[in-house]
């Protein structure tokens, strides 16, 4: 295969998976691609029909056929409303084909057969709820057609090219294909539960720090990208925290002291500025993006409070404070690095003015 029709297709494989990760896209995907596949179905039946004679049939199929063109182009802007109109006319267009169908019973009764699709498609379509909703009225009317003894009553709505046996196997042959397309349908859903499932658990993980349960660096960056995107900055303020002594703590008490500092470091932060606003961007460094309006003077009565309850516990931190302002010129990654900056100034700031040795700083 050619390199370059290769990648091309990598490119398509790929880009159709991240579509259908989406469970609306994949409904909407299913819906228009049973359209399709119903109306050139359609269409090809109503050219046999025309060349064997059965011109009920073919007024009956081509119709169908504009239908089904008519659900395509409602669904063509995928507007909620025009797709979910396009599924009640779709029902009401199978039932009212499907009927004509058993009253035509042209040729020789092979019509009725296609009313075997609607179970398989109807639960595919609108899955269970709905989809068995739909089989089941499709199921009363053959029912009402085949097993009740009109000519009895002097009516006779079907032709006689159905036989005694036909009329009462058929309805049940009708119910075992349900029952199959029920026990699929209701395995696809259970697969569908579990891989949407363990979609959401994976994409959190990925934006998610296990340790301390902040959003992580890929979320970080993730957002500075947004707000770099955004026509005008809403009122932001960059809050860069680091853990003094983390590398000291870890090699004098092991490595799970470090983790308790660390993980009442992040629960400080979260308490003060919420969860949404803190990152853990790297082994001892933090960073709140702070989204809310909010003075500077509120935002360092906050960090004071938050040192206050570290310090009690032992534990220290330097912070660097950076803000934006509402307009779309000012840039983000100057605003981090300022921040930044300050963050690592009081931090020499602190080992300095305290007199600690970094390297033997927990050691008592």
């Amino acid at each position: 295969m050619d390199l370059k029709k290769l990648h091309l297709f990598k490119k398509f494989d790929k880009k159709g998976k991240e579509i259908l990760r989406s469970k609306e896209e994949r409904e909407f995907i299913q819906f228009i691609f049973i359209y399709v596949l119903l109306g050139i179905v359609s269409f090809a039946m109503t050219i046999v029909n025309l060349i064997t004679g059965y011109k009920m049939l073919m007024w009956s199929t081509l119709t169908f056929g504009v239908c089904c063109l008519i659900n395509i182009l409602l669904c063509h802007g995928k507007k909620e409303k025009l797709i979910n109109l396009s599924k009640i006319l779709f029902s009401l267009e199978f039932l009212a084909l499907f009927t004509f169908f058993i009253l035509c019973g042209e040729p020789e009764g092979f019509s009725a057969l296609w009313c075997a699709i609607v179970p398989a498609s109807g639960l595919l379509l609108y899955r269970r709820k709905y989809g068995t909703i739909l089989s089941i009225a499709l199921f009363l009317i053959i029912a009402a057609f085949f097993w009740i003894p009109w000519s009895n009553f002097g009516i006779n709505f079907l032709p006689d090219v159905y036989t005694a046996s036909f009329k009462l196997r058929f309805p049940v042959f009708y119910i075992a294909s349900y029952a199959i397309g029920f026990i699929f349908e209701t395995v696809r859903a259970f697969s569908e539960d579990a891989m949407e499932s363990s979609y959401k658990k994976y994409a959190e993980l990925s934006y998610k720090d296990i340790l301390t349960d902040c959003f992580n660096r890929n979320a970080y960056e993730n957002k500075l990208k947004e707000l770099k995107e955004a026509s005008e900055l809403p009122p932001l303020s960059i809050i860069y925290v680091d853990a003094n002594g983390l590398h000291e703590l870890n090699n004098s008490k092991g490595h799970e002291a470090g983790d308790i500092m660390l993980q009442k470091i992040a629960s400080s932060l979260q308490e003060g500025f919420g969860k949404e606003s803190i990152y853990r961007i790297g082994g001892d460094e933090f960073v709140v993006v702070y989204l809310e309006p909010i003075t500077s003077l509120e935002v360092f009565v906050r960090l004071e409070k938050i040192n206050k309850d570290l310090n009690e516990l032992g534990y220290f931190i330097s912070q660097g404070i950076a803000f934006g302002k509402s307009e779309k010129s000012c840039c983000i990654n100057q605003i981090v690095k300022n921040a930044e900056k300050q963050m690592y100034e009081n931090k020499a700031r602190y080992y300095k003015t305290t007199g600690l040795d970094r390297r033997t700083h927990f050691d008592n």
